[in-house]
C-alpha cells in the first residue's frame, strides 16, 4: 500500500531520493503486513512504526513534500526550512496566547505578547534582570552538576533512567534556582507536563484536556503565589532577585505579574528538558 503511494509520486523525487523512499516504502508496508489485521490494522501498524522510526518518516515526507501542512499543523522537514521560518516571526502571531491567559487569568506572559506590546517588552527586560548570562557558569551547571551526582547516589541498580532521573533533574533544578521553598518536586512536574500538553500538544482543543488544564492552572497559581507571600527565597535566586525589585518599586515586579511570567517560564522548563534528555540518551 504505502510503496504504491510512492510510486504514485516518483515525480517529485530525485533519482536519489527515489531510491531511498521506495527501500523505505517497503519497510513500512513489510512492518505493516506482518503486524495488522485488515485496512484498519495496516493503518495503526504505519503509526506505530512512525511512532518508532521519526527521522525516517521525517526524511520520507521531506522527499516528497518538504513543507506539509496537515490541518492547522504544519511541519516543516529541514534545517533550512526552520530558519526560514524563524527569522521571519513578525509574520507570526502567537498562537497559544489565548490559552495562556486561561492558566494566568486573563494576564499576559511575555514570551505570549507580541513585540509592540508595551508590557510585552517591560517584561522581557525584567526577565533579563531575573534570569542572568553569568548565571550558566556560575551558578546553573554547578547546581545541575550537584544535583545530578546526589540523585544519583540515592538511586538504587537497576533505576528507570525517565521516571527517577530525569524528570527529578529539572524539577528539582528549578525548585533551587528559582527559590522556591514549600513546592515539591513531583508535584512541579506533573502541573507543568500537564499545562505543557494543553499549550502545545492539544492542538485538536480537547474540552476535556482544557478541563484538566484549569485544575492545573489553578494548582500552579496558588503554588506561586504562596512562594512570592512567603517571600523566603535565596538573596540569589530567581523569585529572590523578583522581590527585591518588587520592594524597590521596579515597574512590572508586582505579585501577579512576577508569578505569571515565572509561571510561563516553568511550564517551557521542566517538562522540555526532561523530555530532550530522555530524546537524547534514546537517541545516543
Amino acid at each position: 500500500m504505502f510503496i504504491d503511494f510512492l510510486k504514485e509520486k516518483t515525480h517529485l523525487l530525485s533519482s536519489g531520493d527515489l531510491n531511498e523512499s521506495h527501500v523505505l516504502g517497503h519497510e513500512i508496508d513489510e512492518f505493516a503486513a506482518a503486524n495488522s489485521g485488515g485496512f484498519r490494522g495496516y493503518v495503526e501498524s504505519l503509526g506505530s512504526w512512525a511512532k518508532e522510526h521519526p527521522a525516517k518518516i521525517l526524511s520520507l515526507i521531506h522527499a516528497v513534500r518538504p513543507l506539509l501542512t496537515v490541518k492547522t499543523v504544519t511541519i516543516a522537514t529541514s534545517a533550512e526550512l526552520v530558519k526560514d521560518i524563524l527569522a521571519r516571526e513578525g509574520d507570526f502571531a502567537v498562537t497559544y496566547g489565548p490559552k495562556m491567559q486561561m492558566i494566568t487569568q486573563g494576564a499576559g506572559f511575555f514570551l505570549g505578547q507580541d513585540d509592540n506590546e508595551t508590557l510585552g517588552f517591560t517584561n522581557r527586560t525584567n526577565m533579563q534582570m531575573l534570569f542572568r548570562r553569568d548565571d550558566v557558569p556560575g551558578v546553573v551547571k554547578p547546581l545541575i552538576a550537584k544535583l545530578a551526582k546526589a540523585r544519583l547516589a540515592q538511586l538504587q541498580p537497576g533505576f528507570d533512567l525517565v521516571s527517577d532521573y530525569l524528570k527529578y533533574l529539572p524539577a528539582q533544578f528549578a525548585i533551587e534556582y528559582f527559590g522556591f521553598t514549600k513546592v515539591a518536586g513531583e508535584d512541579l512536574y506533573r502541573i507543568t507536563a500537564g499545562l505543557f500538553e494543553y499549550l502545545f500538544i492539544d492542538v485538536a482543543n480537547n474540552p476535556k484536556m482544557a478541563l484538566l488544564a484549569e485544575g492545573y492552572a489553578k494548582e500552579l497559581r496558588e503554588l506561586l503565589d504562596a512562594e512570592i507571600a512567603l517571600g523566603q527565597a535565596g538573596e540569589n535566586t530567581v523569585l529572590g532577585r523578583g522581590l527585591h525589585f518588587a520592594k524597590a518599586g521596579v515597574p512590572g515586579f508586582d505579585p501577579v505579574n512576577l508569578r505569571n511570567n515565572l509561571l510561563g517560564l516553568l511550564i517551557g522548563l521542566v517538562p522540555t528538558t526532561a523530555k530532550s534528555a530522555a530524546m537524547a540518551y534514546d537517541y545516543g
